[in-house]
C-alpha cells in the first residue's frame, strides 16, 4: 500500500495572515519596486474591469430591489417583473466581480509573495500567454496566468498558478482554472484523468472533453475515467499500477489531470494560487505526494529509449463545453418570463 499523503505541514504558511499596509503595497508593486510596468498596467486593467462588473450589477440590484418595494406598497400590479430581471441580472454580475476583485486585490499578492519567498518559490503577478501545451492551455485565447509561483517540489519543477482566458467568436465569455504544473523526468502519451471537475459555471479544466472510445479501464472505479491517445493503451497500463491509480485518486477528489509530453498538469476549477492557508498546505500535500512517487512510478523502464513516444495520433474529441453561465442566466429568465406571463405576477393566483 502507498503512504499517505503528507499534510505539508512543513511549509510556512504565517505570511499568508499577514497584516498588509499601503506602504508594504508599494513597496512591492509600487513604481519603484522593479516590477514590470506592463505586469502593473494589466491587473490594474482587470482589476478596473472586475470593479465595473460589481458596481453595475451592485446597481442593478438596488434598482431592482427598489421596484419591488415600490410595487409592494403602492399596489401597481405588472411592475414588479422589472425588478425581479434586474436583481436577476445583477446579483451574479456583482457577486462575481467582487470575488474576482478580492482574488486579485494587491493585499493578496502582496500575501501570496511573501509566502513563496518563506517557501523557496519564486512569484509572479502576471505571465502573459498561455505557456503550456495542456488541454486549457491550448483552447481559447487571451491567455493569462495570475498569482504564479515557480519551484522545486520533491526534486521536480513545479508551477502553481490561476489560468484566465476567453472563449468565443466575437462573443467573449471569460474562463479560469487553476492549475499546477509537474515537470517529469521523461515524456509520456497524451493522457487525460477525468474526474469529472470541469462542471461549473466559468471554471473550465476540460474544454474538449476526449471521446469515449479511448477510455483505458485501470481499476480506477468511479474516482477518475482514464482516456489514452491511440496506441498507448500499454504504456498508460504500465502506469497505472494499483499504488499509483491509489494515488491519483486522492488527486482526483480535487482535480481533473492531463499528462502530456513531459508534464504532469492538475486542474482545478477554483484558485490554486490563493490567500487560503488551508488550502496551499492540501495543495502542497497532494503535490508532494505524488512528486515524491514519480521516480517509482514502473513506466519509466518501458519508455526509456523509445523514440517518439509522446508523439502518437491526437485524441478525439467531443463537443467543447462552452457557454455554460449564459444558458442557465436564459434558463432561468424565460421561465421567470413565462410565469410572469402566466399568472400576471400573481402569487395567490
Amino acid at each position: 500500500m502507498s503512504e499517505r499523503p503528507q499534510n505539508a505541514a512543513s511549509i510556512d504558511v504565517t505570511p499568508l495572515s499577514l497584516h498588509v499596509s499601503n506602504d508594504d503595497i508599494e513597496a512591492r508593486f509600487g513604481r519603484d519596486a522593479g516590477e514590470d510596468p506592463a505586469v502593473a498596467a494589466h491587473v490594474e486593467s482587470r482589476r478596473s474591469m472586475f470593479r465595473t462588473v460589481a458596481v453595475v450589477g451592485t446597481i442593478l440590484v438596488a434598482i431592482g430591489v427598489a421596484i419591488i418595494a415600490v410595487d409592494a406598497m403602492t399596489g401597481l400590479d405588472g411592475t414588479a417583473w422589472g425588478g425581479s430581471l434586474a436583481v436577476i441580472g445583477g446579483l451574479p454580475a456583482a457577486i462575481a466581480g467582487t470575488l474576482a476583485l478580492r482574488r486579485m486585490s494587491p493585499a493578496t499578492a502582496y500575501r501570496i509573495a511573501r509566502f513563496a519567498e518563506a517557501n523557496g518559490l519564486s512569484f509572479r503577478r502576471w505571465k502573459a500567454g498561455a505557456g503550456y501545451t495542456g488541454m486549457p492551455f491550448a483552447y481559447g485565447h487571451g491567455h493569462s496566468r495570475f498569482l504564479v509561483l515557480n519551484g522545486r517540489r520533491k526534486g521536480l519543477p513545479v508551477e502553481f498558478g490561476n489560468l484566465s482566458f476567453s472563449e468565443g467568436a466575437g462573443r467573449h465569455v471569460w474562463r479560469r482554472c487553476g492549475y499546477v504544473a509537474i515537470g517529469l523526468p521523461g515524456a509520456l502519451p497524451h493522457m487525460i484523468l477525468d474526474a469529472r471537475h470541469s462542471q461549473a459555471l466559468l471554471g473550465l479544466t476540460l474544454p474538449n472533453p476526449p471521446h469515449k472510445d479511448h477510455r483505458v479501464d485501470v481499476g480506477s472505479g468511479r474516482s477518475f475515467a482514464l482516456v489514452a491517445a491511440e496506441g498507448a493503451e500499454p504504456i498508460a497500463r504500465a502506469l497505472f499500477t494499483p499504488e499509483v491509480v491509489e494515488r491519483f485518486a486522492r488527486l482526483a477528489k480535487r482535480f481533473d489531470m492531463e499528462i502530456r509530453g513531459d508534464r504532469l498538469f492538475l486542474y482545478s476549477r477554483r484558485d490554486v494560487s490563493t490567500g487560503s492557508a488551508d488550502r496551499w498546505r492540501e495543495t502542497m500535500g497532494m503535490v508532494d505526494d505524488v512528486a515524491g512517487s514519480v521516480s517509482t512510478w514502473p513506466v519509466w523502464p518501458m519508455v526509456r529509449g523509445m523514440r517518439g513516444v509522446a508523439d502518437h495520433p491526437p485524441m478525439r474529441t467531443g463537443r467543447v463545453r462552452k457557454y455554460l453561465l449564459p444558458t442557465i442566466i436564459g434558463v432561468v429568465l424565460f421561465a421567470l418570463l413565462l410565469w410572469y406571463g402566466l399568472t400576471g405576477g400573481d402569487v395567490g393566483a
